[in-house]
């Protein structure tokens, strides 16, 4: 329960550090954060197994259509995954559209809390397809993704929903 309120508050601290447009000299970038709640259907000898993820990444939006930047993940409170992420819009941001779909790549090494007989820390590579859909406000959007999660040497496939500003 600890980890669950650390990592909470370490997320709503880093959302209002990053929440600020960052002006560099004649261009302005705007910042882009997501929260994310993914289930992923691992398949074990004793049948496909779901293991829920929450995330949330922090990036710079460089063009209309493209950002990166990097985030952390966590599955049951028993993994934190650091990561990179890129993320390319399919329908440029300044068009009026209500739903842009989009692809990521996010990138990461996932570490276990808990240490067992093996070591279960691995790369974690995960491309991801999505479709948001802008809110009424205007600022922020819902998106849903589905994705190929890769780690420990075998692919399990996620689906998930997300929260974006």
């Amino acid at each position: 329960m600890r980890r669950f309120f650390t990592l909470l508050i370490s997320l709503l601290i880093s959302s209002g550090i990053f929440s600020r447009d960052l002006s560099s000299g004649d261009s302005t970038y705007k910042y882009f954060h997501d929260f994310q709640l993914g289930v992923t259907v691992a398949f074990t000898e004793i049948g496909p197994f779901p293991l829920a993820e929450l995330s949330t990444s922090h990036g710079i939006c460089f063009t209309n259509r493209f950002w990166a930047g990097v985030g952390v993940s966590t599955i049951y409170f028993m993994t934190i995954t650091p990561y990179f992420i890129g993320r390319v819009n399919f329908i440029a941001k300044e068009k009026p559209s209500k739903n842009t779909p989009w692809f990521a790549l996010k990138a990461g090494y996932m570490v276990y809390f808990d240490t067992g007989e093996s070591d279960y820390n691995s790369i974690n590579i995960e491309p991801r397809l999505g479709l948001s859909h802008l809110r009424r406000n205007g600022k922020s959007s819902w998106s849903f993704f589905i994705s190929a999660n890769a780690f420990q040497g075998r692919v399990f496939p996620k689906m998930g929903v997300g929260f974006e500003f």
